[in-house]
């Protein structure tokens, strides 16, 4: 409260007693409570001192009367003969009052405020009769239900976070899991030509088997690796290599070794070849190979370019898909002809295929229906036209136009000849040309279409076909691109999937102009959003018909997506890696700037939002939505492929590896002296990322160190100085041409490495053996393998430093189960290991130049003290105690008489880490060899031997003495308890 309200709380109170002053002056009749200003006197009390007396009045003890009521001892008394004296003479009744006061609960009021509750308590009642402590309870209450309300909101906004991070990490978890442990049961899998459907049987191997990598290649994988192979081949010479034709030439011969028609994955492979353009327009005829990348450019393989693709690669992708689709129907019209034995003549031409076709189209529909067929010259003329458009035979369309032209001069549609000629001239100019007509003209066709055309199909009341040309209409529509809105025709007109997409293909057109109506826009885009609004169960017959899905996503230059789908069909996730490499290796497929790129779950697929450029966008430009651009994570569905046969076949699971390297840049590595470049890289620098690289040579050192066994080495990695062969040789054996000239013999990763962006032998020591060196040293039971890659990688100084590293694990489990007593220490000793690091060293020291510049001294001492030691350690095991002494005293390590006392020490501080560990058990051996020499020569009486003994034992207790910081109290005490055994 303020000052203000206080002053008013004390005039307020000062008031309360104004009804007792002015008690004389009542008139009527007089109150039992009314006192006269002469009987009681006024009280002079400010509140501090009310507040005072009270407490001190509350405090005062309290006594029982007779009557159970309960009253303060120093009121007792007065309440039996003053008070009641005073209320008596006032007419007040005693009785009644004291009742009255009693009433009051005076600890309560003056009682301290509660203490703060907990969580599940709430703070006791406070009585009205103190305002303090009320508002101080209320206040308190307050603070504690918004503490508590706060509280409860964090917590369950902590536990909803929790749960999602758990959720989320549980996903990531798991699915690392299963791709380590390769959970997915990955199938074989055999055509029905009919539906696209496959027939799957397990893999002969068991799933634990390609859990750990050891799957065996099944025919056709064998098949398409060995097609990989002569693609790496092929750019390894620089050379351009018709790949989608190979693995459509291997699909269709599988379908032929199969005795099945073509089934639907070698149908995407025809389209996929159309869409490419590597074939010829019949495509049979062959053209020269396309480069490597050679869509990158317009396609954005590695970009966030709203841009890209780019509208004429948009139109190369629609015009050459739609050909396909019409080359399908052609063939389609001439196996249904035959199969129905159609009058077509001796040499029937495509028109009277096309008519007989018709006629055949016509009775399964309906022979009533033809009724409504518009007749040209005795011909049902608009159905034809529809189907040789349909089926790409646009010339024998117009011949057969001509040949119709003065009886539709002489209907109404007179002008249809001239419609239908401009719009043939305008496709023909496809994919350079937009294959609209003219603007002139289109306006002319849409007035006629909209005030005549249109009107003519009449449906009932199913949408059934009862009246009109619909051939008619739907030519009309696709010449003109009428009504946009509404793409669709009659089913009559439309029966299939592939007709449905044919049309949608025709109505494209990327060439937007500037101002141009949104209605009139529909691009290759638009068509793929419309048709991703349907999604993949309505045009596969949910699952039924997979590949059906997996083809629409290609038509539309879904490539990224068309891929992720594929893959997520186990039975076809083979073909999904193959159809990848393909788009890769031409450019037409995007994948994320860094390969390190992981989305949450099992999805390859990384969206990212790319606003419009729009600089000043007008009105209707507001209105577009961003650009959705997908990638696909390339070198993770490389990864999760060869891991099925990386051990069982690391060369063929190495080739997939280098096309990684596809979509990356030569290294620039100034540290090491050399700059990486070769003519290859020129492609890659369009739109590389040497992320790709790193990865790629990452994964190819995991190879080498997981799959390629030791002795594969020589033929796979490079050839050891000396553990490969045993025998002093090159790292790299010659072989001499017809000419009489010689060159280097490279082991293959080696031969294959300008793929992979290393030009120069050099670099492919540091960047691939080296490396794969460091990841097998991780891994101490790797000991010979990362010895002979390090040898390999000419890292010498290293190799010794490994041997160091290994000998002295193996001395100090000697050391100790020797100074222990156990048995079984010649599996400690491992004698191969002992014997390759001898044999290494003793050739590393055959050759001067190597073992005098290449190698630290510091770890010449080492490698030669730690063989010494071993040396000490098997005679010590041995028993043989002189033998062992004497050894131990050439190597200077520790002193064996009292003169080399001092100068051992100094030797102890130069040794390395991995020597000084094996000191203080090396000490405690050699004192118990002391020991057995001394009892031995006590009990033969030889006195000079004994002395001898005597002496070398004080030495080594004097040398631990000046050295005791480095040792352990407990090696000290056995060495003094065996000296004074000795006495």
């Amino acid at each position: 409260m303020t000052e203000v309200n206080f002053s008013q709380l004390l005039q307020q109170s000062r008031q309360l007693t104004s009804h007792i002053q002015n008690t004389s002056n009542l008139t009527g009749p007089k109150s039992s409570f009314s006192l006269n200003s002469q009987t009681l006197p006024l009280l002079d009390r400010h509140l501090l001192q009310i507040d005072a007396q009270s407490k001190k009045l509350a405090q005062a003890p309290r006594q029982t009367l007779a009557d159970g009521r309960s009253v303060s001892a120093a009121d007792t008394s007065t309440l039996n003969n003053r008070t009641a004296f005073l209320f008596a003479q006032s007419q007040w009744d005693p009785d009644r009052v004291t009742n009255t006061l009693n009433s009051v609960q005076q600890l309560a009021s003056h009682a301290p405020p509660p203490p703060a509750p907990t969580a599940s308590k709430t703070l006791p009642h406070v009585y009205d009769s103190d305002v303090e402590a009320y508002l101080t309870n209320h206040t308190e209450n307050v603070i504690i239900s918004a503490i508590n309300s706060v509280r409860e909101k964090t917590t369950i906004d902590v536990m909803n976070a929790l749960d999602h991070a758990i959720l989320v990490d549980w996903d990531r978890t798991k699915n690392r899991f299963f791709e380590k442990l390769g959970s997915h049961q990955y199938l074989h899998h055999v055509a029905n030509p009919s539906t696209g459907m496959r027939r799957t049987t397990q893999f002969s191997d068991t799933v634990s088997d390609s859990n750990s990598g050891k799957m065996q290649m099944t025919p056709k994988m064998k098949s398409n690796s060995k097609i990989i192979r002569t693609l790496n081949s092929h750019r390894l010479r620089s050379q351009n290599f018709a790949l989608c034709d190979a693995f459509k030439d291997l699909y269709h011969k599988l379908d032929r070794t199969s005795g099945n028609t073509t089934s639907a994955l070698t149908d995407t492979w025809d389209l996929l070849s159309s869409i490419i353009s590597e074939s010829g327009p019949d495509d049979h005829s062959q053209r020269a190979p396309l480069k490597q990348f050679h869509y990158a450019a317009d396609y954005g393989n590695v970009s966030s370019d709203p841009k890209k693709p780019t509208a004429e690669l948009r139109k190369h992708i629609s015009t050459n898909g739609r050909k396909w689709l019409e080359r399908q129907y052609s063939e389609f019209m001439h196996l249904q002809v035959q199969q129905h034995r159609a009058a077509v003549g001796g040499i029937p031409s495509i028109i009277d295929i096309t008519r007989a076709y018709l006629q055949i189209r016509i009775s399964q529909l309906g022979n009533w229906k033809a009724q409504f067929l518009e007749i040209h010259g005795g011909n049902a003329l608009f159905g034809i036209l529809f189907m040789l458009v349909r089926g790409g035979h646009l010339k024998d369309a117009v011949k057969l136009v001509r040949m119709n032209a003065e009886s539709l001069m002489q209907s109404e549609d007179s002008r249809f000849p001239t419609y239908f000629e401009a719009w043939v001239n305008a496709q023909s100019q496809l994919p350079l040309g937009s294959g609209k007509i003219s603007d002139q003209l289109r306006s002319q066709l849409l007035q006629e279409y909209n005030t005549r055309i249109r009107h003519i199909i009449k449906v009932d009341n199913t949408g059934q076909w009862i009246g009109g040309d619909a051939f008619k209409v739907a030519l009309y529509k696709i010449i003109g691109r009428a009504e946009l809105a509404k793409k669709s025709l009659l089913p009559e007109v439309m029966a299939t999937t592939e007709d449905y997409l044919w049309v949608q293909l025709v109505l494209t057109c990327e060439d937007v102009m500037q101002g141009e109506p949104l209605a009139d826009r529909y691009t290759l885009p638009q068509m793929s959003q419309m048709l991703q609004r349907f999604g993949a169960d309505h045009f596969s017959s949910r699952g039924k018909m997979p590949i059906v899905w997996f083809k629409i996503l290609m038509l539309v230059g879904e490539f990224e997506r068309a891929i992720e789908y594929l893959w997520s069909l186990e039975s076809f996730q083979i073909d999904a890696v193959h159809f990848a490499i393909v788009l890769a290796y031409y450019g037409l497929l995007r994948v994320p700037e860094s390969p390190y790129v992981a989305e949450v779950g099992m999805t390859l697929l990384s969206f990212y939002q790319q606003p419009r450029n729009q600089p000043q966008p007008s009105l209707q430009q507001k209105q577009l939505p961003p650009v959705e651009i997908v990638s696909l994570n390339f070198a993770r569905l490389i990864h999760q492929y060869t891991r099925l046969f990386i051990k069982s076949d690391p060369g063929d699971a190495l080739q997939y590896i280098y096309l990684v390297a596809l979509f990356g840049a030569p290294l620039a590595d100034t540290s090491s002296g050399f700059e990486e470049d070769h003519e290859m890289g020129a492609s890659a620098k369009l739109a590389g990322s040497r992320e790709y690289t790193r990865v790629c040579h990452t994964q190819i050192s995991d190879v080498i160190v997981s799959s390629i066994p030791s002795d594969k080495f020589e033929a796979m990695v490079g050839a050891s100085q000396k553990v490969a062969t045993g025998i002093p040789t090159s790292p790299r054996k010659k072989k001499v041409d017809a000419s009489g000239g010689s060159e280097f013999v490279k082991p293959e990763i080696e031969e294959f490495a300008p793929v992979y962006h290393i030009s120069t032998h050099v670099a492919y020591l540091k960047l691939i053996v080296k490396r794969a060196a460091v990841k097998a040293d991780k891994d101490s039971t790797r000991f010979k393998d990362t010895v002979m890659l390090f040898d390999i990688a000419e890292e010498y100084d290293t190799v010794v430093g490994v041997i160091n590293k290994h000998l002295a694990e193996i001395l100090s489990n000697m050391a100790s189960a020797i100074s222990s007593n156990s048995v079984g220490i010649q599996q400690l000793v491992q004698p191969k290991d002992i014997n390759l690091a001898e044999d290494l060293v003793k050739y590393y020291q055959g050759f001067s130049t190597l073992w005098n510049t290449q190698i630290s001294e510091t770890r010449k001492q080492t490698v030669t003290t730690l063989l010494g030691l071993h040396r000490f350690l098997t005679l010590a095991y041995s028993n043989r105690a002189s033998a062992a002494l004497n050894t131990l005293s050439e190597l200077n390590l520790i002193p064996i008489t009292a003169e080399r006392v001092v100068p051992n020490t100094a030797v102890l501080d130069n040794l390395e880490p991995s020597v000084a560990a094996l000191v203080p058990q090396i000490m405690v051996i050699a004192m118990r060899l002391l020991y057995e020499e001394w009892k031995d020569a006590k009990s033969k009486g030889i006195k000079e031997r004994e002395t001898e003994c005597r002496e070398a034992a004080r030495g080594l207790v004097v040398f631990a003495g000046m050295v005791m910081f480095r040792i352990p109290q407990d090696v000290y005490a056995v060495l003094n308890r065996l000296d004074v055994l000795m006495g």
